[in-house]
């Protein structure tokens, strides 16, 4: 259903004891979110949330690598979802585009970000935006494993007036070891760049770059993961990897 009748459709399913999967985004403010989520835990009920690319077998991956250490500490995150499209008639490209790499964002580093800005552009149809720019500062105080002494920066552009790249979705990391680039179009593949920046003994700086690895992963459909995931979910009375709190 429409993202601005989830709150009316969540809360009352869940207050009949009816588990949830409802589609990202969970609601288009916090007040109607967290809305859901407290009916969720009022009535005992799984509510999941489909955040669907935690299920993108690139990025799965790409998480794992993070997790074990092989990119060092995390640096910047850029991100681009281009298309050209007439924008939709109840939610514009930040609810639409922009909240996927958000969460994915927030996933990749392990925390939430300390301050975020956002500009949105509203040209073509009033009210709702054709563009989104956001900036996430990721405190290096936040608590994730693997985040730069120093705080991590994610860059995310999603637009649908952007006619130059036909579909463009491109995600890239850079770490103080390596680098990871991957286009979300091409699910089961993975690049790795092993450069980096490095001091020499007399103090200068050095760009090494040792060149690159295509990996390539186990390709599945994210769709059938996100619902057999919520379905595990149900059965054992868990939490789906992204639930509604996510």
């Amino acid at each position: 259903t429409p993202s601005t009748t989830h709150r009316e459709v969540a809360t009352d399913l869940l207050s009949r004891e009816v588990d949830l999967l409802v589609e990202k985004p969970l609601a288009l403010d916090a007040e109607n979110a967290w809305a859901i989520v407290d009916a969720a835990e009022e009535h005992d009920r799984v509510l999941g949330v489909g955040h669907i690319f935690r299920h993108h077998p690139a990025l799965c991956e790409l998480k794992r690598r993070i997790d074990r250490g092989e990119l060092g500490d995390l640096k910047y995150l850029n991100t681009s979802r281009f298309s050209f499209r007439v924008p939709r008639r109840t939610t514009g490209a930040l609810h639409s585009l922009a909240v996927h790499d958000v969460d994915v964002f927030g996933w990749l580093v392990g925390h939430r970000p300390a301050q975020v800005y956002c500009r949105l552009d509203r040209i073509v149809r009033e009210g709702i935006d054709e563009t989104a720019t956001l900036l996430l500062e990721y405190d290096g105080d936040g608590g994730g494993d693997h985040v730069a002494p120093s705080g991590v920066t994610g860059v995310i552009n999603s637009s649908w007036q952007v006619p130059t790249f036909g579909k463009s979705r491109h995600l890239s990391v850079v770490g103080s070891e390596r680098a990871a680039y991957l286009d979300y179009l091409e699910p089961s593949k993975l690049e790795l760049y092993d450069a980096r920046i490095v001091t020499e003994r007399d103090g200068t700086l050095r760009a090494r770059d040792e060149g690159h690895s295509v990996h390539e992963v186990e390709n599945y459909e994210p769709l059938k993961r996100e619902v057999e995931d919520f379905l595990t979910a149900v059965d054992e009375r868990g939490r789906p990897r992204a639930d509604g709190r996510v």
